[in-house]
């Protein structure tokens, strides 16, 4: 009996201290409870059938927010694309066919009228005359009768006036009668909703809606992060919205965590939560609740404090900053917390890699590399040959952008091209007709990008509007739309009319008091152009113009005194022959303060002419000029850098007979 009651007493006792405990162990799941660190993984796929042109990346690749990670490629798009452009610039032909033949018509019709009219006024002014001769004569007849003179003078005059009345009626009636047919041919001539009109606007959404497309077929991180699984392989047709990779991000950026279901209200949205690693409790970071769930589930074994004991409750979602010390899958303690402020972990930018010191070489010619011919896609049939006159590099594409001097109707065309040379894509410059003679590019620190035509006659000796051009470029990836042009070479020519005793207007202006000049190089830097001369030459030398906020000189279409000036006269003579050599690219490289200068020149010896280039090296710093490398028998006609590869590379242009080259350089 005795004992009976030790055990109830004993029983009451165990009661009581576990009611204890689960008091004091929910009371502790409301101050804290446990969760995972988890990352947000993004799936990376293509809405349309493609094929995967190239993956940049490989599985564990940390990328950063707008890195370009896969290349597609749909022939099916490039058809389109193609025979859109070709029906657009048709259609567009045929109204401009249209238009020259309606105001033919009307300057037809406007010189009939004036004739007409001429030809009428003409008779009456005889018939005027005849009357003037009749009335003198009449009048002399003295020795008639009063009314036999006044008879007379009615039937000599009336018939006259009668003539007269009827040719001005004839005048304003044929007159009437054109302008109405001019009327109505000016109607048509000026009206938005001809049908030609309306299939030019129709064929010009389709394709801006086509080249949309085509640049989703460059697909960028859209966050800095880890690149998860590489799920296809180059040269893969893959289907629409199949996984090509997942991207996640370097740290976790929420925790996962539960909360037992008797003390599940007493956590909600908005709540500030502090996050501590359970590895080391030094590791914190806070955080904020943004979403409990909507059911009651059982805990993952993993977050039961008691392995055996199934517990039940509600999923916490937490967000935290992208930038923590915690590791992907760790177990962390999560408290609840009245703290407010906001973590202190700077946000994560984007981090390029940096451009390390250059060093200079020899220019001994064992150490220059072979040049690599540049190959034009078999789908680019249109493309005869390019002339590569000039290149820049287009880091978000991986891509080089290439002008070519000449192209095929002088389309204002350019030219992606990969780092082994091979053309894959030409780009229409949008609301541009025509250019020529394409000889400089470069680009600012915004994107924009700016072109030079050469401003030099042909060998025709005509220097036609599309040679003037000095053109400004938005790009979206792949589309070029126009954004200002101006005809430098007539600003040039008014403005050293205007300012004729600047060294810059001598310089340009020849003896027979034109401008005769050729552009071949050009770079941009805070907020001016620098133009490369060709030719002429200064005493021998070269010479670099600079015109200041060009953003001015494309807004008033106005070149003054103000903001041009002759920046340097550099001596480029070539050191084996002595030959000056005129500047064909220009190439600034603001992290270093140094120019890169190709220069180019073409000799008759013994009969038989030789072409050379040089690379020379300007230090901005204490205006240094270095010849860097002898270019033997090669133009050089472009010149840019890629800080990805830390590697230079030049273009050179052989004309239509032979393929342009490229060449990489490293150590310059």
């Amino acid at each position: 009996m005795k004992r009976n009651v030790k055990l109830l007493y004993l029983a009451w006792v165990v009661t009581a201290v576990t009611v204890v405990l689960i008091t004091f162990r929910y009371r502790g799941e409301f101050a804290e409870f446990y969760g995972i660190a988890e990352t947000r993984e993004i799936t990376v796929s293509s809405e349309k059938a493609v094929e995967i042109k190239k993956i940049h990346v490989v599985p564990g690749q940390a990328v950063t927010k707008g890195e370009l990670i896969v290349e597609l490629h749909s022939p099916e798009l490039t058809k389109c694309i193609n025979e859109i452009s070709h029906e657009l610039e048709k259609r567009k032909a045929q109204d401009i066919v249209q238009t020259d033949a309606l105001r033919s018509q009307i300057k037809e019709l406007k010189a009939r009228q004036a004739s007409q009219a001429s030809r009428i006024n003409y008779r009456i002014k005889q018939l005027r005359a005849q009357y003037i001769i009749n009335s003198e004569f009449t009048a002399a007849l003295e020795s008639l009768e009063k009314d036999t003179e006044k008879g007379k003078k009615e039937q000599i005059s009336n018939p006259i006036r009668i003539e007269i009345e009827g040719l001005e009626k004839e005048r304003d009636l044929t007159a009437n009668q054109v302008q109405m047919r001019i009327d109505m041919l000016e109607r048509e001539l000026n009206t938005l909703e001809n049908p030609a009109g309306i299939q030019i606007e129709q064929l010009e959404r389709e394709l801006n809606l086509l080249l949309d497309e085509k640049n989703r077929l460059y697909i960028f991180a859209r966050v800095s992060g880890i690149i998860g699984s590489v799920r296809c392989r180059e040269g893969e047709q893959i289907s629409p919205f199949d996984t090509i990779l997942t991207i996640h991000t370097k740290s976790p950026s929420y925790i996962r965590g539960y909360i037992h279901e008797f003390v599940y209200t007493r956590v909600s949205p908005g709540m500030k939560v502090k996050i501590i690693s359970l590895a080391d409790p030094a590791n914190s970071v806070i955080g904020e609740v943004c979403g409990v769930g909507t059911k009651i589930i059982e805990y993952p074994r993993r977050m039961r404090r008691l392995l055996e004991v199934k517990v039940y409750g509600r999923e916490v979602q937490i967000k935290i900053p992208e930038e923590n010390n915690l590791l992907l899958g760790e177990k962390v303690l999560v408290r609840v917390c009245d703290e407010t402020g906001q973590s202190d972990v700077a946000m994560a930018g984007e981090n390029f890699p940096p451009i390390t010191k250059m060093g200079r070489t020899g220019g001994d010619k064992n150490s220059i590399p072979d040049t690599i011919d540049v190959k034009v896609n078999r789908v680019l049939k249109d493309i005869t040959s390019i002339e590569a006159s000039g290149v820049i590099y287009l880091r978000d594409l991986r891509k080089y952008l290439v002008i070519s001097d000449t192209t095929k109707n002088r389309r204002p065309v350019l030219y992606v091209m990969d780092g082994q040379g091979n053309i894959e894509d030409e780009i229409v410059i949008r609301g541009l007709k025509k250019i020529d003679d394409m000889e400089g590019i470069t680009q600012d620190c915004e994107g924009n990008i700016y072109i030079v035509c050469s401003q030099s006659y042909n060998r025709n000796g005509v220097l036609p509007t599309e040679r003037r051009l000095l053109v400004r470029l938005k790009r979206d990836r792949t589309v070029l739309r126009l954004d200002k042009k101006v005809y430098l070479y007539n600003l040039l020519e008014k403005a050293a009319k205007k300012d004729m005793d600047a060294d810059w207007a001598r310089f340009v202006t020849s003896e027979e008091g034109s401008i005769v000049i050729n552009i071949e190089g050009i770079f941009y830097h805070k907020a001016g152009l620098y133009l490369g001369f060709k030719r002429p030459f200064k005493d021998g030398k070269t010479v670099v113009l600079r015109i200041t906020d060009i953003d001015k000189v494309f807004e008033e279409n106005v070149l003054d005194g103000s903001n041009v000036e002759l920046w340097k006269v550099l001596n480029l003579k070539d050191k084996t022959t002595g030959a000056p050599t005129g500047i064909s690219d220009l190439y600034f490289h603001k992290n270093e303060n140094r120019i890169f200068i190709l220069s180019y020149a073409r000799i008759k010896k013994n009969g038989v002419k030789k072409k050379f280039g040089n690379l020379w090296v300007y230090d901005t710093g204490d205006s240094r000029l270095s010849l860097v490398l002898h270019l033997k028998d090669l133009k050089p006609e472009g010149i840019t850098f890629n800080p990805d590869t830390k590697e230079f590379l030049l273009t050179f242009d052989h004309g239509t007979k032979e393929p342009s080259k490229i060449m990489k350089l490293r150590d310059l």
